[in-house]
């Protein structure tokens, strides 16, 4: 299997199978509680807690694209500036919570729940009592335990209750749920058509870099920026700071699907004008689907540092 040239001395396929397979597995389990809680909303915010804020980037994009209307917000103008003063129009806010984001959520919690929002929390597991205790009529989505697949899962759960709750185009959205449950059954052909792909990235993030990465694959980005196992120094920074960035360090990683290619065309020139290096990941597929396999690919660039 070419597989195997890719990830020599790297993770077992199977491993990897089993990864996805449980992401999709507790994702489809997970999606009918998030289904109910936005099935009747007319409109949904959304908010993340923690470093990681490409779950709720990609939630706004998917549900908006799948006929459900979301808003993004950070979590501190939600805390402070928006929920204590929409009095009358408070929007169900979901709040996708990573591993190290358990003292934004706590805060989170005690503002929205005075506030009299409805709450969704979706959270990698175990939660400390001091927050337990504050889930009563709360809509909470158990990612599973921290080190497992809990980014995947939370992806595929959103992506998943969209399709189901949303009020889009039906060929659009079961498109888009089809291609999440089938994840597990492309992954011998996405790694084999990303091989070259995989080698170069690998190659070009031993050496200090930036990653950048469109709305849709911005929590593919920052995997990368804050995985463990690379030790490689870097920074994630928006398509609209590069350019002041690469003042610091000159070698830019772009992550990218086909369909986004213009809006980052603007980065490209700095070839010129900084002596900048560019690497690039860019997934030919749909941009409410590319997440997805960007991080299978992202976890394979992981094992092959890990072993270099």
């Amino acid at each position: 299997m070419r597989v195997r040239g890719v990830t020599k001395g790297g993770p077992h396929m199977r491993e990897l199978r089993t990864w996805v397979r449980e992401a999709v597995r507790r994702g489809r389990e997970a999606a009918e509680i998030l289904k109910l809680f936005i099935r009747d909303a007319t409109s949904v915010t959304v908010t993340s807690a923690g470093p990681y804020v490409g779950q709720s980037t990609y939630a706004a994009s998917v549900m908006n694209s799948l006929g459900i209307n979301a808003v993004a917000v950070d979590d501190l103008m939600l805390n402070y500036y928006v929920a204590p003063y929409d009095e009358g129009r408070e929007r169900p806010v979901i709040v996708f919570v990573s591993p190290a984001g358990l003292t934004e959520l706590n805060i989170l919690l005690d503002q929205l729940r005075w506030t009299g929002h409805r709450i969704a929390v979706v959270a990698p597991s175990p939660l400390p009592e001091v927050i337990r205790a504050k889930l009563e009529g709360v809509s909470f989505i158990d990612l599973g335990p921290g080190e497992g697949p809990w980014l995947l899962t939370s992806l595929v759960l959103t992506a998943l209750a969209s399709s189901e709750a949303g009020r889009g185009p039906e060929v659009r959205r079961s498109r888009v749920s089809e291609e999440v449950l089938t994840l597990e059954d492309v992954i011998d052909d996405l790694i084999s058509h990303y091989e070259g792909v995989l080698g170069e990235l690998t190659s070009f993030i031993r050496e200090p870099y930036i990653v950048t990465a469109t709305p849709t694959l911005w929590a593919v980005a920052e995997v990368l920026a804050y995985s463990r196992s690379m030790k490689t120094r870097r920074s994630l920074v928006r398509p609209s700071a590069i350019s002041e960035a690469v003042r610091f360090i000159n070698r830019v990683l772009v992550i990218q699907t086909d369909v986004e290619e213009y809006s980052l065309r603007h980065i490209r020139s700095l070839s010129l004008t900084a002596a900048t290096k560019f690497a690039e990941l860019r997934i030919r597929t749909d941009p409410l689907t590319a997440p997805f396999y960007g991080l299978i690919l992202v976890r394979v660039i992981e094992d092959l540092v890990r072993e270099a």
